[in-house]
């Protein structure tokens, strides 16, 4: 039995964009520890990192590297650090002509949260949503 009102190809690209997420946050942990303990002493709690599959979502294809960067800010809500947000990106099909993506991702945060009316803001720990002034 069908149930022709669900959209099946809407919840199966939301899904797989939801795991690209989960899969772009256990890389930038695995990242963190991996600076945190260049000499390997955690190594025996860390498994090897996730090959990430570029098939399924393309979620960011079309959209800027500031948009997408909002996008995932919202999705994701609170504080995101760069490298989170560049893994995202790349996961979502965001193509880049630059030798560092992460250099780019954060020059262009970095600008708009110069701007006065800029939706992207400098955090402690990464970027953040600006909230909005009632």
């Amino acid at each position: 039995m069908s149930n022709p009102s669900i959209d099946y190809q809407c919840v199966l690209k939301d899904l797989r964009a939801r795991r690209d997420r989960m899969t772009a946050a256990i890389e930038a942990v695995e990242q963190i520890i991996g600076e945190l303990h260049p000499n390997g002493s955690q190594a025996s709690t860390v498994s090897a990192p996730v090959a990430v599959s570029h098939v399924g979502s393309d979620i960011y294809r079309t959209m800027t590297i500031k948009d997408a960067c909002i996008h995932f800010l919202r999705a994701n809500g609170g504080v995101q650090p760069t490298t989170a947000l560049v893994q995202a990106l790349r996961t979502g099909g965001i193509k880049s002509q630059s030798k560092s993506l992460y250099r780019t991702v954060y020059n262009i945060l970095t600008e708009e949260s110069k701007r006065e009316d800029g939706k992207i803001v400098r955090r402690e720990k990464g970027w953040g949503l600006r909230e909005k002034q009632a």
